[in-house]
């Protein structure tokens, strides 16, 4: 009963995680290790071959669509709504005995590694280099950051829960592409999705170049897969039959939608936003 329910969840964290290392240049560029966006980069910056890098990115995106075709296959037929809210329970707690020093030690690693290293780090880089720190540069740099994760979170919450509701509601074909096109924006290299970008505005809307707002719809493209997985992992655990009982009480389509389907999505959200912002 449990693993099944959490079916939806597991399918888009590992679906992320997944896409991510594939298209991700920051670390592996550090490492020297070569994946596809690392040999994009060094085709289209060292080599100039801008066909060979064309070719790479045509790769990368038939695979992303192999692991999107996949993740489709494994969700058909999960039906994990129900009417009634349920009741919690109070759950009995066990003690770990022996296996309590080991798991103390697990969350500790965890925790060193993912916060306590890289902070310590940044303080000795800032150690070495504190006179040289521009305070007004980095309160500038602070508040375009802060405006950008901004106005993208509310951006991709919106084309996300959109998107989700769509492919909940409606799981045709149709529904489940429409909801599946985020994820290209999020596998595309962003070397890629950077020069895309920059190529049709100049093309078609140059006097936006280089200006906030296409750097947040750049932002919106790339990161608006982040919020789609949990909403869709809380929509698909909304029964329809509140919906259709607001519409048979007389609720108009608007209404269902602010009153009972957007309240049903809000932790999704809030989960996305806080990835993606």
């Amino acid at each position: 009963m449990t693993v099944p329910a959490l079916r939806p969840g597991w399918l888009a964290g590992a679906l992320l995680v997944l896409l991510h290392v594939l298209g991700d240049f920051a670390v592996v560029s550090l490492m020297r290790y070569p994946t596809f966006s690392a040999a994009i980069y060094q085709q289209y910056t060292a080599a100039y071959d801008t066909v060979y890098a064309a070719w790479l990115v045509l790769g990368l995106l038939a695979l992303t669509g192999l692991c999107l075709w996949l993740e489709a296959r494994l969700l058909r037929g999960v039906y994990l709504s129900r009417v009634s809210v349920g009741e919690g329970r109070v759950r009995p707690r066990h003690s770990l005995g022996a296996w309590a020093v080991p798991a103390w030690l697990l969350v500790l690693a965890v925790l060193a590694l993912s916060l306590l290293i890289p902070i310590g780090s940044i303080l000795y880089w800032l150690r070495l280099g504190w006179a040289a720190l521009d305070p007004e540069s980095v309160a500038r740099a602070l508040a375009l950051a802060g405006g950008s994760a901004a106005a993208t979170a509310l951006l991709a919450a919106l084309f996300a829960f959109v998107l989700a509701y769509i492919g909940t509601r409606y799981p045709g074909w149709l529904g489940r592409s429409l909801e599946r096109v985020a994820y290209l924006g999020y596998a595309t290299p962003p070397l890629a999705l950077a020069l895309a970008l920059a190529l049709a505005v100049l093309t078609v809307v140059p006097s936006l170049y280089q200006t906030w707002p296409l750097l947040v719809a750049a932002y919106t493209l790339h990161f608006m897969a982040e919020a789609v997985g949990p909403v869709r992992s809380a929509l698909v655990r909304a029964t329809p039959r509140h919906e259709e009982a607001a519409r048979l009480l007389g609720a108009a389509p608007f209404a269902v939608l602010r009153r009972v389907t957007f309240p049903i999505a809000v932790p999704g959200l809030v989960v996305g936003g806080l990835l993606y912002s």
